[in-house]
């Protein structure tokens, strides 16, 4: 029992304890917060300034060269941010952008792709955003270096400061960093989470929970995704940091474990202003139920397969979809945590708590039921394990420990070669696939290095010039893991500067101040809209309406899960009802419906004006809702245009098609003969599947075609190519769209001249003056956080057009306000004050009481 307490006693000492001994004899422990020097930090933040500087040189990465980080789903992140620098310089604001599909609440949006307080330095790069974004990568590399820099000063106040140097400096390079580069949002959770440990450590040592509250509060706020993943972390390491540093379960264990849940609640109080609000918001469907999860549980990542990404790889070639945990943390880390195990001088508590940590996201990795928990139920698309940076940072941990104690280890280097070597075979067998033999031959070099040098640093020889050449190996290893992962996947940056050399040509070409929609070809990334600043169509997001999309896919707009995107294809009848008054186009058929405002010759681009756009807000003869009754899209614009105006009938009429099928090499023709209708533009309806038209702007994602203009009565043909698995056949319809037709319905409501005012991007404003009573619908996606004020007084909203706002307004003049709020956000906002004030009084309390321990500990 005596030696069971001096084990423990040991793992204390390691662990920020101090141990004096009286005079007579008798050990008094004494807890105290090491004063770190900060000239460590200072030298964390050079070195890994210099590290990621010289990556960014050797990579050719902006500024130091034209390749960019904005790259796989990066464009959705940097357009975000690009809206978000535009609400420090215009009308816009973090509640509502109209640069979501149409329009839409922004708050969770903003929780989870552009919280971080760290990009708030876009204020200083409003002429260079692309500049600002990779400074942003570059301050959040450094951070995360010196963060885990005061953990280790803080954890280990004896630990030698070139050690704690080498290690900080290795920690932001660990493969999850490379390999998501171009997320910014979720490298946060990388930087909180050491702070996040040496917080518990307070908590538990000293009682002191203000720093777990706030750095839990902080990444809570800054993506709350992560945030979750986090907090499912912070459960794990209580427990782990509870079993090192507590020897019993007694009062102050049961106290200490109290103050735990009261400081967690605090802290997901504090970021109630963004959590509560985003919770109403997020759209639904990709969450499962508890009983959904256990049935659908399998088996995911083999073991052997989790091993073999602590190898070092060429991450480029890993498929997005169905990636292996990124785990890699450089293959002398590797080494050391094997080291770990096997050195005697290591007490088994340490080995036991370790190994059980590991093993549970050994675990996660393999079963799909704990995969999905980790994700917060939701069924993950795409970028597999987001939470494997916790694994990387524990291993991470684990090395630094079994360095420290690397003297202890000499004995045991033969075996440790043994195991790797081991497991390696192993790989080789079951996993090739997964390993590269140039660079897993350049590993086993390293290793074998690493272990001499190890032997010769643990016998005393040359240990500064070992430690400088493990230093070298260790940052060369990871360096070159960074370069192998990003070389083949940067963007260029040239395209987005000539675009946004065009943009601002485009907006000196439209001059028009007033509020109105914009269609563009033009395109940088999939949030264009966003990162230009306009009101449009195209945007992509995991936080998107889905009743909005499904309602544009309806109208012909390009549509695809989470996103939407504009294209010539996309019928004039729906330009004008979604109040699409611009077009900045490529030469197209359009050009001929609409009149031209000017010409960019570099990009061949012409900007058009739609005179027949309709105001955001128009009135209607009456509402319209399609149910769940299967829909022909053409036959859905019809429905539209007829409960705005009835006259003139519809827009669209149907063409009779001869429609044949042949074979043709490895799958089939469709040839679709018709006769056309009228002196109009001719769509097809084309079902989804593996087909393809030869026309302008295809996409496998468009099934509304533009086919062409023709003379009445014009016998034509087009052929649809198609594999043998399409069965879309039977869906194919044309149309005619009557350009006479809706030139008329659409000048009926224009001519009532209806301005709005964007007084700021949640607030509308309108004079209105009708006969009568009417409906006044609109294309903005209805959203229960919008509140219509008729001369002050609020009025009911409804939908209308399935998925847009309508209201009444009764006859008159009137003032008529929309104002947005997001749902709860008062609620939230309310909440977070009041756990401002509590955590103030909370720490009040606890340094009165610490303050009290040490002086009676001092007596």
């Amino acid at each position: 029992m005596g030696n069971k307490k001096m084990e423990i006693q040991n793992i204390i000492n390691d662990t920020q304890m101090h141990v004096t001994i009286n005079d007579s004899g008798n050990k008094s422990l004494k807890y105290q917060i090491a004063g770190p020097k900060t000239r460590i930090y200072v030298f964390v933040t050079l070195m890994a300034a210099w590290m990621v500087f010289l990556m960014f040189a050797v990579l050719d990465i902006y500024p130091f060269g034209n390749r960019s980080l904005v790259y796989a789903d990066g464009d959705q992140y940097f357009g975000f941010l690009g809206y978000l620098q535009s609400t420090f310089f215009t009308n816009n604001n973090l509640l509502y952008s109209w640069s979501n599909v149409l329009g839409g609440g922004m708050i969770g949006t903003l929780a989870y792709y552009c919280a971080s307080p760290f990009n708030l330095l876009t204020i200083f790069f409003r002429e260079n955003l692309v500049l600002g974004y990779h400074f942003i990568f570059a301050v959040k590399f450094i951070t995360a270096a010196v963060c885990f820099s005061v953990m280790l000063k803080h954890l280990f106040i004896n630990a030698d400061e070139k050690t704690i140097l080498l290690f900080s400096v290795s920690y932001p390079f660990m493969g999850y960093m490379a390999y998501y580069a171009w997320n910014q949002s979720w490298m946060d959770g990388v930087i909180v989470l050491p702070v996040m440990l040496l917080g518990i450590w307070k908590l538990i040592k000293q009682e002191r929970p203000l720093l777990y509250i706030l750095s839990l509060a902080f990444i809570l706020l800054s993506n709350y995704y992560i945030g979750f993943m986090l907090c499912i972390t912070s459960v794990l390491l209580f427990l782990c940091t509870l079993v090192l540093t507590r020897a019993a379960f007694d009062k102050k264990t049961a106290r200490i474990c109290i103050s735990y849940v009261i400081s967690s609640v605090m802290a997901a109080a504090l970021s109630a202003i963004l959590l509560i609000p985003t919770l109403y918001s997020l759209p639904e469907g990709r969450e499962k139920s508890v009983l959904e999860l256990f049935r659908d549980m399998h088996y995911l990542c083999r073991p052997l397969d989790t091993f073999s990404m602590l190898y070092t790889h060429p991450l480029e070639n890993m498929n997005y979809g169905n990636n292996y945990p990124i785990i890699y943390i450089g293959i002398v880390q590797f080494v050391l945590v094997v080291q770990f195990f096997l050195n005697k001088g290591i007490p088994k508590l340490y080995k036991t708590v370790a190994g059980g940590l590991l093993f549970v996201f050994l675990l996660s990795f393999s079963n799909s039921t704990l995969n999905r928990i980790w994700h917060g139920t939701s069924v993950n698309v795409w970028f597999n394990y987001r939470y494997s940076f916790v694994a990387s940072f524990i291993l991470e941990l684990i090395a630094f420990y079994s360095f420290l104690h690397a003297r202890e280890a000499k004995k045991h280097l033969l075996s440790c070669w043994g195991i790797i070597m081991g497991i390696t075979v192993l790989i080789m067998n079951s996993s090739k696939g997964n390993v590269n033999v140039r660079t897993l031959f350049l590993d086993l070099t390293l290793i074998c290095m690493f272990l001499l040098l190890m032997y010769m640093y643990c016998k005393g020889t040359a240990r500064r010039i070992c430690f400088m050449i493990i230093g070298v190996i260790m940052m060369g290893n990871l360096i070159g893991n960074a370069y192998l992962t990003l070389k083949n996947n940067l963007d260029n940056v040239d395209g987005y500067i000539k675009n946004m050399s065009a943009e601002k040509e485009v907006v000196e070409i439209i001059d028009d101040h007033g509020f109105y929609r914009r269609g563009s070809t033009l395109i940088s990334g999939r949030c264009y809209a966003m990162l230009a600043g306009f009101s449009g169509v195209q945007n992509y997001a995991s936080t998107e309406n889905l009743d909005t999309l499904r309602t544009c896919d309806r109208l012909g707009v390009e549509q695809e899960w989470w996103w939407c995107r504009y294209n010539n294809h996309i019928p004039l009848s729906t330009d004008a009802l979604l109040g699409m008054k611009y077009i900045v186009t490529a030469p197209a058929h359009k050009s001929e419906y609409y009149i031209s405002k000017g010409q960019i010759p570099d990009k061949d681009l012409y900007v058009l004006e739609n005179k027949n756009a309709l105001p955001i807000i128009f009135p209607v003869e009456g509402r319209f809702q399609s149910g769940e009754t299967p829909y022909n899209k053409f036959e859905y614009i019809n429905n539209c245009w007829n409960s705005i105006s009835s006259e003139g009938g519809n827009i669209f009429h149907k063409i009779d098609a001869d429609i044949k099928s042949e074979p043709s090499g490895s799958g089939r023709d469709i040839h679709i003969k018709f006769s056309a209708y009228d002196n109009n533009p001719v769509y097809a309806f084309v079902p989804e599947g593996n087909r393809s038209l030869d026309v302008q702007e295809y996409s496998r994602y468009q099934d509304v075609f533009y086919i062409g203009k023709y003379p009445p009565g014009e016998q034509r043909e087009i052929i649809i190519h198609a594999d043998n698995s399409y069965e879309g056949d039977d869906e194919i319809v044309l149309y005619s769209e009557d350009q006479e037709i809706l030139n008329h319905k659409a000048s009926g409501v224009i001519e009532d001249n209806l301005w709005i005012e964007k007084k700021s991007s949640s607030h509308l404003n309108l004079l209105y003056q009708t006969k009568e009573e009417i409906i006044l619908s609109s294309t903005i996606p209805f959203e229960s956080g919008w509140h219509v004020y008729i001369d002050g007084k609020e009025v009911e909203t409804y939908r209308n057009m399935d998925s847009f706002l309508a209201f009444g307004c009764p006859a008159g003049s009137h003032e008529i306000e929309l104002i947005y709020w997001p749902r709860h956000f008062r609620m939230g906002a309310m909440i977070s004050g009041i756990s401002i004030l509590m955590v103030i009084i909370m720490e009040i309390i606890c340094i009165r009481t610490y303050r009290k321990k040490e002086g009676e500990a001092a007596i």
